[in-house]
This record gives C-alpha cells, structure tokens and sequence, in this order.
C-alpha cells in the first residue's frame, strides 16, 4: 500500500510540474484559466459570507435617485425593492420572487364577508335615511321660521347661513329613494347620481361664514332665545345641523370602502364599486380645490383691501393666489440694520410690507433668485453649523428694475439685504416654499410665452 501511494504522489508531482511549464509558455499568448474549485472535504464546514459594510446613506443611494420613488407618488411591490436596493438571491443571482399569493378564503371567512357586507349595504341606507330626515328637520324647524321671522333675522344673513341647504333636501329624497331600490347594487346610484354632489360646493365655501354669522348674532338677545327654544324642543342645536353636509361626502367615502374591503374579487359588483368610490373621491377633491380657491381669493381680497401706499398696483387678480405669508426680518448696512417685514408669497409675486401693511416692495418671480446664508451675531456670514448664535436667512437677488415700490434689492457695491426668520426650519419652509413657486410659475409661463429658453 505504501508504494501505490508514493507512486500515486510522484504521479500528482510530475503533473503539476507539467501544468506549470505550460502554464508559463501559455501566459505569453494569453490569461490563464480560473482555477478550478477543489471538492470541500466532507468534515469542512463552508464559511459564512462576509457581512456586509456599513455604508452612508449619501454613499448607499448614489446613482439610484431615479429609482428611489417617495411613497405618495409610487407603491414599489417587493420585486422593485429588491431590485432596487439589493436583497437575497438564489444560487444563479436571480432576485427570489418575495410576493406571496393571497391565501384563499375559508367558507367561513366568505360568510362572514357576505353578512358584513350586508351591515354595510344597510348602513348606506339608513344613514341616508337619517340624513334626509335632518334636513327636512333643519328646513321645518329654522330655516322656514327664520324666513318667516325677518324682524328677528336678516333676510340677508338667513341666505348666509343655510345657503343652498333646501336644493340640496330635495336631491337627497331622490337619492334615498333610488338606494332603497337597488339596495343590493348602490354603486347603480352612486354612478348615475353622483355627480350632483357637486352641489356642495356653494354649501361647504360658505359654512365659515355661516359660523360668523351665527357668532353676530347670537350677541342679540331676541336671536339667542329663539335658538334656545328650538334646541329643547328638538334636542339639537343648529350648529349641529349646519355642520351635517360638511361632512356627508366624506362619510360616503368611508361607507363604499368599507363595502369594498368586504366584497369578494371575483364578485361581478367589485369593479363598480370601485368606481363609484373613485368618482365619489373624484368629486370630494373637487369640492375641496372650490373651498381652497374660494378661501384663497377671500383672502387675496382681504390683504388687497388691508394694503396701502400700493399706487397704481392691483393685488386682486382671478388667477393668482396666496401660497404663504408670514413675518420676516431683514439686514441691511453690513447686517447692523435690522427691520421687520410681512412677506407675502402668490402663485406669480412676492412682496413684503411693514407689519402695518404699507407697501414696500413686489417684483415677479420670475426676477428672483435665491441663496441660503446662514449669520452669526458677530456679522460675519458663514456656511456651517459650528455655532449656536447664528441666523438663518436667504438673500434675494432681482435687478433694481424688476423691484417695485421703495425697497431696492441691489445697489452699487453692496449686497442685497439678508431675509431671515426666527429658526432654521422657518428659514427652510421659505426657501422652499420660494423655489418650488417660481418652478411651477417658470412652466406655466413657459406654455403660455412664444420664447423657448428663458434665463431665471
């Protein structure tokens, strides 16, 4: 046995010189193969892999800014993640396939989807049911009385405050009387009826006014009694009623996704349910965007009527609206000046006042450009976070000529005055806010001017 080995390793020795010497002559022509794995012996045990380095996040998301999606603009299923970001994988370094079938529903589980989906059927229709009927009771019990009353109430305020109420009674009995019907298939009448919930919109931007409405005049002792009266006999007080159909679209919304989460895919209802909810959500957002611009031009009107020393300015325009305002601090003469200012930023201006609303200074967006600077006490500007006794601001840079009003932004041999709030986070939330304004207005001048290229 001893000489077969020692034959076996003279063998083994001689091969090896042999593959070296060849292996030499090779190198010159070309690169040596991959050396070929040798069988683990059985008792060996492979070695883990090597964790992995911690790595910055600034370092970890390099190159991949296009593929890392906010979670409101896109949902990555675990397929995209793993892609994206690295995960386990198989022994050919094919990404596993991580989503997992939907596990299938026991009878049981079915029965009791059916009977809550039922429940919520029900809901829909009673509490339509309950709705109309408080209608009808707000109609009989203040509206009509306060109509009738106008020694008591204004004619003018009772407008205010009940708004479109009874057109809105009268489309509700419609509705409920179509749901009772097809009680089984209410996506039949949300999909044919919904678009009258538009209707709410004149109801919902009046409310808040219909609330200082009810604060005037509930300082008049004859009103206040008449309310006092009406709520022990009905047990409710009319804020509770007008406060009703600000709230029913959203209910509406609740009620068909609960509907939803208890119907079955393969239910033929499903795809009609969905949208339904999605016509409903459709209209919901609606109604908010009216409030918005509605509350937006109030306001617009309000400042414009506050402003003086404006001149031939005219802040009141149909398409342009208030993004944010707020109280700012400027510095001027090698930051030893120091003056407050109430900025003001719309959807194509920016413009600031004394605290008192007298005109300063406006110049269009698309003029301004915008740097961070941070301040210290001392005078000095610097750009880092070392120190605590700092400002946060920006400067604004716009041409003399763009700047309206008494307020230059840029003279001969000295900086534009420093703009800054009371912490880093106001400062931020400004600039911001300024940049993101002047891109959304830069597009929508861009579509609307004949010139292609325009330098901001």
């Amino acid at each position: 046995g001893a000489g077969i080995r020692t034959d076996e390793a003279s063998v083994v020795t001689d091969s090896k010189k042999t593959t070296a010497s060849t292996q030499s002559r090779a190198a010159s022509v070309s690169p040596p193969p991959p050396p070929m794995r040798r069988p683990l012996p059985r008792s060996a045990k492979p070695k883990p892999p090597p964790r992995p380095k911690k790595v910055s996040s600034e370092t970890f998301f390099d190159g991949k800014e296009d593929c890392v999606k906010k979670s409101y603009e896109i949902d990555l299923d675990d397929e995209d993640c793993l892609a994206v970001f690295g995960g386990d994988e198989d022994e050919e370094g094919d990404v596993p396939e991580k989503i997992e079938k939907k596990k299938e529903l026991t009878e049981a589980e079915k029965k009791k989807m059916a009977a809550m989906r039922m429940q919520v059927e029900a809901e829909i229709v009673s509490s339509e049911e309950v709705y109309v009927n408080n209608l009808d009771k707000l109609i009989t019990t203040f509206v009509h009385p306060m109509k009738a009353a106008k020694d008591l109430v204004d004619p003018a305020d009772v407008l205010v405050l009940f708004s479109n109420i009874e057109l809105l009674s009268g489309f509700h009995q419609v509705f409920l009387a179509d749901l009772k019907k097809k009680e089984k298939e209410v996506h039949v009448t949300f999909q044919r009826m919904a678009d009258f919930l538009k209707m709410y919109t004149q109801y919902v931007n009046g409310y808040e006014n219909a609330m200082s409405v009810i604060n005037t005049l509930n300082k008049k002792k004859g009103f206040k009694k008449f309310l006092e009266k009406k709520q022990a006999t009905i047990g409710q007080s009319l804020m509770s009623f007008l406060i009703m159909p600000v709230q029913r679209i959203p209910r509406y919304v609740l009620l068909l996704r609960e509907l939803i989460k208890n119907t079955l895919e393969t239910d033929p209802h499903i795809e009609p349910l969905r949208s339904s909810l999605s016509k409903v959500q459709d209209i919901a957002a609606y109604v908010n965007e009216q409030k918005r611009q509605m509350e937006s031009r109030t306001t617009l009107l309000n400042i414009s009527q506050r402003l003086s020393k404006v001149g031939s300015f005219e802040l009141f325009k149909p398409d342009r609206h208030l993004v944010k305002k707020g109280e700012l601090i400027s510095l001027h003469n090698k930051l030893k000046k120091r003056k407050k200012h109430h900025f003001m930023l719309f959807t194509d201006l920016l413009m600031w006042t004394t605290p008192t609303y007298q005109m300063e200074a406006y110049t269009e967006l698309l003029n301004v450009k915008i740097d961070e600077v941070r301040v210290s006490l001392k005078g000095s500007e610097i750009f880092s976070d070392e120190k605590e006794d700092k400002f946060y601001g920006f400067r604004l840079h716009v041409p003399d000529n763009t700047v309206h009003s008494g307020l230059g932004l840029k003279t001969k041999n000295k900086k534009p005055p420093l703009f800054f709030g009371e912490d880093a986070n106001a400062q931020k939330e400004w600039c911001i806010a300024i940049r993101e304004t002047i891109s959304e207005y830069t597009k929508i001048f861009l579509e609307v001017s004949v010139p292609a290229t325009i330098a901001l």
